[in-house]
């Protein structure tokens, strides 16, 4: 189950190493972006890989992404995403046993060195991806008092920088909904 914001990338991670053990697998891209995927498949299958092999199905999460985890023909279920679509997915993935692989979000450090440029960091702080930081370090030679302004801009004491046009994340409202449809 591959989330919305690196369709192909994290894709690959899973795609790769299962297709070279020789396995058949079931890809779930996140609802707002399926195209990757299902142009992907086009291109395995031009490249000779067995029908069957390889397979995308969309749909909403709570469904589809559902139905994967709670299935008894599925034996595995990988999942890149949040930590509440992860709960649902173990909780769901328990009724039969299946082996699990969750890679979920916001939980590496920041490490903000003195020549960073603050809006650059509070931005990408601030973003709607599964790298969001939670945990911030600044470098101690010759450090700076006072907090990292990424520190700043997401615990509301200083306004989060304006982002450069057409780099704009997502509402929080639509975020929310993504997860909800990894």
């Amino acid at each position: 189950i591959i989330p919305w914001n690196y369709p192909l990338y994290i894709a690959i991670w899973k795609i790769g190493p299962a297709l070279a053990a020789g396995d058949a697998l079931v890809v779930k891209p996140a609802s707002y972006t399926p195209l990757t995927l299902l142009k992907f498949a086009e291109l395995v299958q031009e490249a000779g890989v067995p029908r069957g092999v390889f397979n995308v199905v969309t749909g909403p999460g709570n469904v589809v992404g559902s139905e994967l985890a709670s299935s008894k023909k599925v034996d595995m279920v990988a999942l890149t995403g949040d930590t509440l679509t992860g709960k649902k997915i173990m909780r769901l993935a328990s009724s039969n046993l299946k082996r699990v692989s969750l890679e979920l979000g916001g939980k590496a450090p920041l490490v903000v060195l003195n020549d960073a440029d603050t809006d650059m960091v509070a931005q990408g702080a601030a973003g709607h991806s599964c790298p969001r930081s939670r945990r911030f370090t600044r470098c101690r030679a010759g450090q700076k008092r006072g907090q990292p302004r990424a520190v700043r801009c997401l615990t509301g004491s200083e306004p989060v920088p304006a982002f450069s046009a057409g780099t704009e994340p997502r509402s929080a409202g639509l975020d929310r909904d993504m997860s909800s449809n990894s």
